[in-house]
């Protein structure tokens, strides 16, 4: 169950720095608010009425945040409740609590860990939106529809081979996918980091010794996102460096579905490193 908070009115009490987060996130909702405190932080950027809070103050308004820190303000505001209340990190003192909004259009997700755990849902929203990229929706899609919008491909690149070389983004869109096509160089543990669910499929060339052709392996893509799937391209390296990244692209695109490519680290520059070998130097006209 979700509580509509718009156009209500908000009390925050408390000018610290999560008092500060809170009136952030009312100013981009573009909601009311008020914020009485004792004494601010310096930089508090919003309008502060200095004094001591009395149950009264609360008088007018829909919603109390108490971001105080202070016992007795929460107990006065327990004790005389006829509003919404959210006591910053004490879940079992609120009325709601605030989620993280993935934001697309008419969509919105909600991400709540019940305000156990607002980091995590903060890494949640930020997947989700990166998937639903420009997703939009409208009464009139049928399900079919809904599914092929909510498709997307990722051409991840996967480095030159070691775990810890993978990038962080790479890192954080493996756990996304639902099928992954992958190369000869991916590094087995990189497969390791995929869901348990996700549909792994091989896809990768030797010389004198491909197990798909090219014309293949984007059909085969093509037909996962078909289905509304999240699908991940996992190669060697960079996307575009020494393979057929910008074939993929193009193909994908032109059949209508968003596509992501994500960096990776090329051998072209880490195997000149793991050489000792600079690839260039402040002055030096000729390689070494």
């Amino acid at each position: 169950m979700l509580i509509n908070l718009v156009n209500k009115k908000f009390l925050i009490i408390g000018a610290s720095n999560v008092a500060k987060q809170k009136c952030d996130v009312l100013a981009k909702m573009g909601e009311e608010f008020k914020v009485i405190a004792k004494e601010k932080i310096d930089d508090f950027p919003y309008d502060v009425e200095i004094k001591e809070f009395e149950i009264k103050d609360t008088k007018g308004f829909d919603v109390v945040i108490d971001a105080s820190d202070n016992e007795e303000v929460t107990k006065k505001l327990l004790e005389n409740k006829n509003f919404l209340l959210n006591v910053v990190d004490k879940p079992e003192y609120c009325d709601f609590y605030f989620g993280s909004i993935a934001k697309k259009g008419n969509l919105s997700i909600l991400v709540s860990s019940n305000g156990t755990a607002p980091r995590l849902t903060q890494v949640i929203r930020d997947r989700c939106e990166r998937i639903l990229g420009d997703f939009e929706v409208n009464r009139d899609m049928n399900y079919e529809e809904i599914k092929k919008k909510s498709a997307k491909a990722f051409l991840i690149g996967c480095g030159p081979g070691a775990l810890d070389l993978l990038t962080i983004r790479a890192f954080n869109t493996l756990k996304t996918l639902e099928v992954a096509l992958y190369d000869h160089l991916v590094n087995p543990e990189i497969l390791e980091l995929l869901p348990k669910e996700c549909e792994k499929i091989y896809v990768g060339k030797q010389k004198g010794k491909h197990s798909r052709k090219q014309d293949e392996i984007n059909e085969l893509i093509l037909k996962y996102l078909q289905e509304g799937k999240i699908v991940g391209r996992l190669k060697g390296g960079h996307p575009f460096v020494f393979g057929r990244g910008a074939e993929e692209l193009e193909f994908l695109t032109k059949s209508g579905f968003e596509v992501e490519v994500i960096e990776g680290l090329s051998s072209a520059v880490s195997a000149p490193t793991n050489a000792g070998i600079p690839l260039t130097i402040r002055g030096e006209k000729e390689a070494l």
